[in-house]
């Protein structure tokens, strides 16, 4: 009997911060999904490690195109890209380091994963690459630049290699999900991640927003994400094993079919009309504390006219 096997970068667990969301099973999968009769195992070579990606994305890598180095019963059938980081802070409050960081992982790490992998996925008719997005790759929020942009990579980089693949019979597919009560996404992450890059802010740079412009998007941003983030995660992994398993899996998976028709709405609507929703309740009402210095050096150069 021959075993599938699909790696996963990451770890299914952050998705709620709960290892149990984890422990269910293929067959419960199986049942939910229609899927019968099918093994899939999480496998792990310990012999042969290679660090494909630099900084904190390290990998186990199989010795790739030699299939003697895997069980004669058992096949890699999926690769899952699932790593990922995510910092937050509006762009000029954004290091070039952290742009860099965030890409490093999410982008450049995918990328090398996946290059890594595909000589043995070829060996399979039918294998299959899936990647964790976000719809953040669709549309930006204000103080997301680094990650949007990542995923934005990321969902162009799926959208060239399906194409690419279909000669092998390799199909690609992506998740696509809106915002969940994550690790990455908690209330005290995104608090540290924008408290921190404030802190790196050039002086000059901090002195034109201001203090109190900073405390009110912050506010803001915490009380926004926290309304918004969606607690059944459990939807995100049901799409990531659909991906795997079924027999006709999607292109592309965006949990919760209310956050389908939101996401439908956002990227056909105006750009204009977009970025008044996007921008409500997160930019703050109150100006920056350089624009009123900015008005009044304006208005003290301008000759007045008085008309009788």
């Amino acid at each position: 009997m021959r075993h599938r096997i699909w790696f996963q970068t990451g770890s299914l667990s952050q998705l709620d911060g709960n290892p149990r969301v984890c422990r269910r099973t293929e067959p419960e999968f199986g049942r939910r999904r229609g899927i019968k009769n099918k093994r899939v195992q999480s496998h792990r070579n310990q012999h042969h490690k290679s660090e494909i990606c630099r900084g904190s994305c390290g990998v186990h890598k199989i010795r790739l195109g030699r299939r003697q180095n895997l069980s004669s019963n058992i096949e890699l059938h999926a690769l899952v890209n699932n790593a990922g980081i995510a910092e937050y802070g509006q762009v000029e409050w954004t290091s070039m380091e952290t742009f860099h960081k965030v890409l490093e992982v999410n982008t450049f790490g995918t990328v090398r994963v996946t290059k890594a992998f595909l000589p043995l996925l070829r060996l399979k008719r039918g294998s299959r690459v899936v990647f964790t997005a976000s719809v953040s790759g669709r549309y930006t929020l204000p103080g997301f630049s680094a990650y949007s942009m990542s995923k934005h990579a990321v969902i162009s980089f799926a959208d060239a290699l399906r194409k690419e693949m279909k000669p092998f019979k390799i199909s690609v597919h992506t998740i696509q999900p809106t915002a969940y009560t994550t690790l990455l996404s908690s209330t005290e992450n995104i608090g540290n991640s924008l408290q921190s890059q404030w802190d790196k802010t050039e002086p000059e740079v901090k002195k034109s927003y201001g203090e109190n412009y900073f405390q009110t998007f912050k506010t803001l941003y915490l009380k926004g994400s926290k309304k918004l983030s969606k607690t059944n995660s459990s939807e995100v992994i049901d799409d990531m094993v659909d991906a795997i398993l079924s027999k006709e899996p999607k292109i592309t998976y965006i949990p919760s079919l209310s956050k389908k028709f939101m996401v439908h709405m956002l990227t056909t609507i105006p750009m204009e009309l977009q970025d008044r929703i996007l921008s409500k309740n997160i930019i703050p009402d109150v100006p920056p504390a350089g624009l009123a210095e900015i008005s009044s050096a304006h208005f003290a150069d301008q000759d007045t006219e008085v008309f009788v």
